[in-house]
C-alpha cells in the first residue's frame, strides 16, 4: 500500500516538533501515524496499515452487513443519507452519520434486521440486511456503488413498511 504524507504546519503535533527539535528521533518517542521525511521535517500519514475497501454495487438487491460487537464499520454511500432503524434495535447499535458515511457499533449480537438509507438529496431508497455477532468478521470498510439512480419524484416509503416502527435521522 502506498501512503501519502502531508506537511504538518500546526495543531496538535507540537509534542513531534518538540522531539525533532531536542534531536530525539528514536522509533519509540514518535506517536503512531506521525513520522519524519528525510529532511527531518514532520508528517503526517493519511493511510492505515489495516484499512481496505470492500466495494458493494447496488442493484436493488439488499446489502448484507455483519458486525462484531464492539467494532465499528464504516459504510460510505453515494450521498448523505438519512437511516431508517426499527426501534428495537436503537439500545444495541450506535448509529452516526456524516456527509454519507455511516458509522455502525454494535453493543451486542442481533439477528439480520432490515433498515432503510435514503440518499437525502435523490431519494433512492438501499435496503441493508445488518446482523451482529460476538464472532470476528471482516474490518473493511464498505462504498456502496449506485447502479440503479433513482428520480426523486418516485421516491417513497417502502410498502409493507410500517414507517412508524422506524427512526429517521440525518
Amino acid at each position: 500500500m502506498r501512503m501519502q504524507h502531508y506537511p504538518i504546519k500546526q495543531g496538535l503535533l507540537g509534542l513531534l516538533m518538540a522531539l525533532v527539535a531536542q534531536g530525539s528521533h528514536a522509533e519509540s518517542d514518535i506517536p503512531p501515524g506521525l513520522g519524519l521525511s528525510p529532511d527531518g521535517k514532520a508528517e503526517l500519514s493519511t493511510a492505515r496499515a489495516d484499512e481496505s475497501v470492500e466495494r458493494i454495487l447496488w442493484d436493488g438487491v439488499p446489502i448484507v452487513i455483519t458486525l462484531s460487537v464492539g467494532r465499528e464499520r464504516i459504510i460510505q454511500f453515494p450521498g448523505n443519507v438519512r437511516l431508517g432503524i426499527p426501534s428495537p434495535l436503537l439500545p444495541h447499535l450506535r448509529t452516526q452519520s456524516q456527509h454519507g458515511s455511516v458509522y455502525w457499533l454494535a453493543t451486542r449480537p442481533f439477528a439480520a434486521t432490515r433498515l432503510q438509507v435514503q440518499d437525502s438529496q435523490s431519494g433512492q431508497f438501499y435496503l441493508v440486511d445488518l446482523t451482529a455477532t460476538d464472532k470476528p468478521t471482516a474490518r473493511s470498510r464498505i462504498e456502496v456503488i449506485n447502479t440503479t439512480a433513482q428520480a426523486p419524484e418516485a421516491a417513497q416509503p417502502i410498502k409493507g413498511y410500517d414507517n412508524d416502527s422506524f427512526i429517521f435521522g440525518p
